[in-house]
Order: structure tokens, then C-alpha cells, then sequence
């Protein structure tokens, strides 16, 4: 049947992609898309576009990949369990890093980290309420103070996560600014050096000028002198 083939090749681009046979395996991964039918259809697709969206990273063809996990993050029925999300988050911040945009990069692994200590918080409440149901007191005091001191752990780790995120965010900010600075004062002092060096020649040029007058006027001086000389001989000749 169509789903079995669907499952076949989901299976074939599997192996393809874990042998890092990455172009094989995207052949797979369509060929089971195409195929793919039934009541569980959609959710069926979204673990094959899991597997095609790393295969793509691989691939280093980010566009592409970051065109299906945008295609996920846009469909509401997908959207709607917390694990999708944070898969979807995850996508994103391998993906805009890849493409330079560390900004978004950043912003989405803020959601990652939130939404799995969420998830984290949500699954260590439901251990307690089953322990507390389940076991006596002595034994369940203790597993709920190991799974208490667990979620003070990821309170740390989060918290630590949160100021990683900070610190990085300021040093790109700081980059950019002083990377504006630096342009601002190679520019003004490109204008300056252009001002001084027109001035040096403008005086260059104007001492040039005082010279040839002074020759000229030398040479004026000395044709009168002459002049001068020869009008005295013929008047004393």
C-alpha cells in the first residue's frame, strides 16, 4: 500500500542520512512525502521534514531549510504541542546562525531555553504528584527532594543560560558600536588629512609664485640697471 511505501522510504533516507549519504537521503525523504496517506498523515510528514530539514543543514543549503521549518512553524494543528515547538525553535537558531543573522539566532534560543524548562518544570511536577500517590512517606520525601534539588539545578542552568545569552547579546552590540566609531573616525580624519594636504599644496604653490615673481623682479631690476649704465656711458661718451 501507498503508507507502506511511505514508511519504506522513510526508512531508506533514515539510513541514507545516519550513513551521511545526505542527497540520497533527501530522495528518500520526498519520495515519502509523495506517498504519504491516511488519518495521521500530516503528523506523519512532520517527522519525515524533521529528518529532511538536518539533511538540508548538511547540505549547508540554509535557505531551503529554513523555508520547510518556517512552512511548520506557520501550520497552527503542527504548532499546537510544546515538543514541535521546541524542535521548530531549535531549527531556527542552528539555521539563522548559519546565515549570519545572530540576532535571530539569539531570540529563538531564549524560546528554546524558556519552553524546555517549561517542558523540564511540567515533567518534574507530574514525577512528584506520582511518586506522591505511589510510595510512603520516608521514600517519597527523598525522591522528592532529589527531583526538587534536579529542578533547582535547571533553575541554575537556565539562569546561567539566560546571562550567556545576555553577555553575547552586549558584545554584539558593543561590536557594532565601536565598529561605528572607528568608521566615524576613519572618515573625519580622512577629511582632515585631505584638508591639511590641500593647504600644504596651496602653500607650495604660493611660495612657488613669490619665487618667480622674485626672478622676475630681479631680472626687471637688473635690465634698468643696465639700461641705466649704458644711457650714463653715451652721456659721458
Amino acid at each position: 500500500s501507498a503508507e507502506q511505501q511511505a514508511t519504506y522510504f522513510f526508512s531508506e533516507g533514515f539510513f541514507y542520512y545516519k550513513t551521511h549519504q545526505f542527497k540520497e537521503a533527501l530522495f528518500s525523504f520526498d519520495k515519502g512525502i509523495e506517498l504519504s496517506k491516511g488519518a495521521n498523515k500530516k503528523f506523519f510528514i512532520f517527522e519525515i521534514q524533521n529528518y529532511r530539514i538536518k539533511t538540508l543543514i548538511n547540505l549547508k543549503e540554509f535557505e531551503k531549510a529554513l523555508n520547510e521549518v518556517d512552512s511548520i512553524y506557520y501550520d497552527l494543528d503542527l504548532m499546537s504541542t510544546d515538543s514541535n515547538k521546541l524542535i521548530v525553535y531549535k531549527f531556527y537558531t542552528e539555521i539563522y546562525k548559519h546565515l549570519g543573522d545572530f540576532s535571530l539566532s539569539l531570540e529563538y534560543l531564549e524560546k528554546y531555553n524558556q519552553l524546555s524548562h517549561k517542558i523540564n518544570e511540567q515533567n518534574t511536577k507530574f514525577k512528584i504528584n506520582q511518586l506522591e500517590a505511589l510510595y510512603n512517606d520516608e521514600a517519597k520525601q527523598n525522591e522528592i527532594l532529589t527531583l526538587k534539588n534536579k529542578q533547582q539545578t535547571q533553575d541554575l542552568e537556565l539562569n546561567s543560560i539566560k546571562k550567556i545569552t545576555f553577555i553575547a547579546v552586549i558584545g554584539l552590540l558593543t561590536f557594532l558600536f565601536i565598529s561605528g566609531i572607528l568608521y566615524f573616525y576613519y572618515r573625519s580624519n580622512k577629511k582632515l588629512i585631505l584638508e591639511k594636504e590641500k593647504t600644504h599644496l596651496s602653500e607650495i604653490k604660493k611660495v612657488k609664485i613669490e619665487q618667480n615673481l622674485s626672478v622676475a623682479n630681479a631680472v626687471i631690476e637688473g635690465q634698468e640697471n643696465e639700461r641705466r649704465r649704458v644711457a650714463k656711458e653715451l652721456h659721458d661718451g
